[in-house]
């Protein structure tokens, strides 16, 4: 079986110098990066970089070719946490904001070498259904967006995020114009999902985070981990994914994140993953 495409993402080590995450990937031995782009929280921000958003994509660039390493997303929020610069924000105003943002990180993940923008599908503001037909909406936006520009969007369904069911994925995706997922089992299993009800969502994935995960806690060690990380890579496989996988152990105070070796724990999840034939 050839080798699995493995990544990592910069903001496992969020108080390290950008250069020194960099540096630090190349010795977890994986062949590229997704590139945090939140604003206000990431080592990289979308309206720090919004004067220049090619020239920041073609310096990064130049190192990461340094460094032999790839840019397998650029993971995008306007905000620092996801309760805030939601996608389907119902003030106008602040969505035209965010498609401005949006196009910045279009134009950075085309200079920087990255394929895929992942993003966030928005949250709870008082009326499901308005709630989702909004969600779905700007992403059906950002998807045709980026594809205009040679990118795949996809949607992260996470913890208390509004799409965080079956049945509301199902009909999120179903009016989200072409946008994908981006899968992360650890967020079904936090919130209390089963293993089977994040698998059936393998052939929307067009990218993939990994990090074990139990009920209630977002992140554990592997030995405390109820995600099944053999059938994800034989899902993925079945389904002839062609995407990336990324360790992505972080660290912040929310869901159990603080409390794990993050690089001991991202070179078990490596072995792992890898060794699934």
């Amino acid at each position: 079986m050839p080798r699995r495409r493995i990544s990592g993402i910069d903001f496992t080590f969020p108080t390290l110098e950008h250069d020194k995450v960099l540096q630090l990937m190349k010795l977890l031995d994986v062949d590229a990066v997704d590139i945090g782009f939140f604003d206000g929280r990431t080592h990289l921000q979308p309206s720090q970089v919004a004067d220049d958003p090619a020239g920041h994509g073609r310096r990064l660039k130049t190192r990461l070719d340094q460094l032999g390493l790839g840019v397998s997303d650029v993971f995008f929020h306007p905000a620092a946490g996801h309760h805030a610069g939601t996608a389907n924000t119902p003030d106008a105003d602040e969505q035209r904001k965010h498609r401005q943002l949006f196009q910045v990180a279009i134009t950075f993940a085309l200079t920087v070498g990255s394929k895929h923008i992942t993003g966030l599908p928005g949250m709870a503001h008082g009326d499901l259904d308005s709630d989702l037909a909004r969600a779905s909406a700007e992403a059906a936006w950002r998807a045709e967006a980026a594809r205009n520009a040679g990118l795949i969007y996809s949607v992260e369904p996470h913890v208390e995020s509004l799409i965080l069911t079956p049945e509301l994925t199902r009909r999120f995706l179903a009016k989200a114009g072409g946008t994908t997922l981006t899968l992360d089992p650890a967020h079904w299993i936090c919130a209390g999902f089963s293993n089977a009800d994040w698998q059936q969502f393998i052939p929307q994935a067009s990218h993939v985070h990994l990090r074990a995960a139990a009920r209630n806690r977002l992140q554990t060690s592997l030995d405390e981990n109820h995600v099944d990380f053999a059938a994800l890579m034989h899902g993925l496989d079945a389904a002839h994914y062609q995407g990336w996988s990324t360790l992505e152990y972080v660290w912040v105070d929310w869901k159990g994140c603080n409390q794990c070796d993050n690089v001991g724990e991202s070179l078990r999840l490596r072995d792992l993953v890898r060794a699934v034939g």
